[in-house]
């Protein structure tokens, strides 16, 4: 008897494990990104990523959506002589 319910529990465990584990792989949400690798702004391309994946991309300057001029960080560099009023 102590030998089947062993087994059951066994049984029942790696149910439930495999059902946690269907559950997670069909909830990774993806998103698009602006991948700007640490000291090479100019080579920044979009790229996709597992939404749980965000908040590292997120904190080394990483931004959400395509890497069209709208959607990069502003570093201020492109617009230096924006504001000079030629007379």
């Amino acid at each position: 008897m102590k030998k089947y319910i062993l087994l059951f529990s066994v049984v029942l465990v790696a149910l439930l494990f495999i059902s946690n584990t269907k559950e997670n792989d069909q909830s990774n949400e993806k998103i698009i990104i602006c991948h700007i690798p640490p000291g090479e702004p100019e080579n920044a391309h979009p790229i996709e990523i597992d939404l749980h994946a965000w908040p590292a991309h997120e904190a080394h300057g990483d931004v959400i959506g395509d890497c069209s001029q709208s959607s990069r960080p502003d570093d201020g560099q492109d617009d230096i002589h924006k504001d000079e009023t030629v007379f």
